[in-house]
């Protein structure tokens, strides 16, 4: 089964200036079954791995014939409404209805014919930091979330006490890079009407943590500066005695 990519007319960005974001990781397994989730997972590699394969996004055909993935059936194509780059995200519409409750009504009804896909165009304040929301709209993963909202190590689970001292060790800039990707995936997800609790209170979580560990960091790095600046009037000591001072005449 082929996918046929179909674009509703007046929409802002050609497919020339869009970029395609890559297919979250399907989720671990014991290698006996196949979830739901998992073969939605599927479906949007297959539509990676055609894409990417292909000069032209819009020549996308990957073939579902032979696989239990399901494939996608819009393109979510999301815009900051002032002009920057646009981003296209291949979704399924159970996951975009499930979870976000300020989307536009789908352009098709359904059923729609086998192997189409909808463009959707969506205006969000930062549309490349939606690819961590749909990570998790698909993935559920508290764990991937925190990795990529605070630029931890993925893989390595972790109390709330060992993310909050990982991020105490990092530098201010590290840092505010952090808080700025808190910010822009926070903005995204409120326009988007969001629903999922667990997703806030790690939202909610990271943004304490870059806090806190911003403000350390920065009384550190005062700490450090007086301290250096202590050793050095320690090592250039004014002389004890008055020095004569003589002008020439």
């Amino acid at each position: 089964m082929g996918i046929a990519y179909v674009c509703p007319q007046n929409t802002s960005g050609t497919q020339s200036d869009i970029s395609y974001a890559r297919s979250p990781a399907a989720p671990n397994l014991d290698g006996t079954t196949t979830t739901p989730a998992t073969r939605l997972i599927q479906g949007l590699q297959l539509t990676d791995a055609q894409r990417l394969s292909t000069p032209s996004s819009e020549d996308c055909t990957p073939s579902f014939d032979s696989t239990e993935a399901i494939p996608p059936t819009h393109l979510l194509v999301a815009h900051d409404g002032l002009g920057g780059p646009s981003f296209a995200y291949p979704c399924h519409a159970i996951v975009l209805a499930s979870h976000f409750a300020h989307l536009p009504p789908s352009p098709a009804p359904y059923p729609q014919p086998a192997g189409t896909i909808h463009r959707m165009d969506v205006i969000i304040p930062y549309p490349a930091a939606f690819d961590l929301i749909r990570e998790f709209a698909y993935t559920h993963s508290t764990e991937a979330l925190n990795s990529r909202l605070l630029g931890l190590a993925p893989g390595v689970p972790r109390t709330s006490e060992a993310m909050f001292e990982e991020l105490q060790d990092m530098e201010v800039e590290e840092l505010s890079v952090r808080a700025r990707m808190v910010q822009e995936v926070y903005a995204d997800a409120s326009a988007l009407g969001l629903v999922n609790k667990q997703f806030w209170e790690q939202i909610q979580m990271a943004s304490c943590f870059v806090s806190g560990a911003l403000n350390h960091a920065v009384w550190r790095d005062q700490m450090e500066e007086e301290l250096e600046l202590g050793e050095l009037g320690e090592r250039f000591q004014p002389p004890s005695e008055p020095v004569a001072i003589v002008v020439p005449s």
